[in-house]
């Protein structure tokens, strides 16, 4: 049943996007913005303004994903992730020693999959992000990298945060993380003890 609601749905954008009703659905740019894809300083990118979008730089609660481990060497985990990858129809775009560029059509039309490997443990960070900016998944770009997750059998790594919840017990979009990072990066003009 599910399966079948989701063709009609993509058939439907697929119609659309073919129309010119849907926004164009280009490649994102390669850099350090938002929006692009591409590991930049040893990190990949946040989220920005994309509404489907996860990322293990974006400590945003509904944008972040946490980093997965995995056993063994990082030349066999690369080949088993391209496997499982393209086991939930994805394809690999660009693929480096650390880093694997991927895409996959569903409903939502094209969404772009990212995952970067640690030089210093066996860890890997993830983004994935819709083209479509402004329109939700409907989830479905968390479970697609949870199923690739579980056919992995890798553990997500245990962030602690420090949040601050507005609403004792819950989470919710009002939440804060830990102290305010200061404006001055340099930290000269930050009144504190301990620096």
């Amino acid at each position: 049943m599910c399966s079948a609601v989701a063709s009609r749905r993509f058939a439907l954008l697929a119609g659309l996007s073919l129309t010119g009703l849907l926004p164009d659905q280009r490649a994102p740019e390669s850099g350090d913005c938002a929006d692009c894809i591409g590991p930049s300083d040893g990190t990949l990118s946040s989220c920005g303004d994309i509404q489907a979008c996860s990322s293990t730089f974006d400590d945003r609660p509904s944008y972040f994903v946490a980093p997965w481990e995995y056993e063994g060497s990082q030349d066999n985990a690369r080949e088993s992730l391209e496997q499982a990858i393209s086991a939930v129809g994805g394809h690999i775009q660009q693929r480096t020693n650390d880093y694997i560029y991927a895409t996959v059509e569903d409903w939502t039309g094209t969404q772009d999959m990212e995952f970067l490997f640690a030089d210093s443990d066996q860890t890997v960070a993830l983004r994935s992000a819709c083209r479509l900016h402004s329109l939700p998944d409907g989830g479905s770009r968390q479970r697609r990298l949870e199923g690739i997750r579980r056919r992995l059998q890798w553990q997500q790594v245990p962030i602690l945060r420090n949040r601050q919840r507005k609403f004792l017990f819950l989470e919710s979009p009002w939440d804060t993380f830990g102290p305010v990072p200061p404006p001055d990066p340099t930290y000269e003009n930050v009144d504190d003890p301990l620096l």
